[in-house]
């Protein structure tokens, strides 16, 4: 066996829609609601909520709802980073995408002009797939 071989069986290149494996990542309990591709803040060492610029967090940690949960359902079923996909959204190519002021779980194309603290979560790769990368850029102003 190569060290070609070996990198490429420890390090494989995730596929989009890549869900990750969600036994193992620690369980977490649905702090309202997740629809699948929500953007989600972790606001308790348990607990995740949907993500929304201006709302108080006690991490700039952030993840990606894998599946529609119930509000306090306990799952692992969550991404933390890399390549994701869903019909969900159409963005354009190369834009930087960011977590919505209005609507908590929302991912928009532009900078939310209103909020006092703006969270970057990735770079649009196609309309409907992007480079999940939640620690990009976070500013409080």
């Amino acid at each position: 066996m190569n060290i070609e071989t070996i990198y490429k069986d420890i390090y494989a290149f995730p596929t989009w829609d890549n869900d990750g494996n969600p036994n193992t990542y620690p369980i977490k309990q649905a702090r309202g609601a997740w629809t699948k591709g929500d953007p989600l803040y972790p606001i308790s060492a348990t607990g995740l909520a949907p993500a929304q610029a201006d709302a108080y967090t006690t991490s700039r940690a952030l993840f990606l709802a894998n599946s529609d949960v119930s509000d306090g359902v306990e799952s692992r079923n969550y991404h933390r980073r890399g390549l994701w996909g869903s019909t969900r959204w159409s963005f354009t190519v190369g834009s930087l995408l960011w977590i919505a002021v209005d609507t908590a779980g929302s991912i928009l194309a532009e900078a939310p002009a209103a909020a006092s603290a703006y969270h970057c979560i990735g770079i649009a790769e196609t309309a409907t797939q992007f480079d999940f990368h939640p620690f990009l850029t976070y500013n409080e102003t």
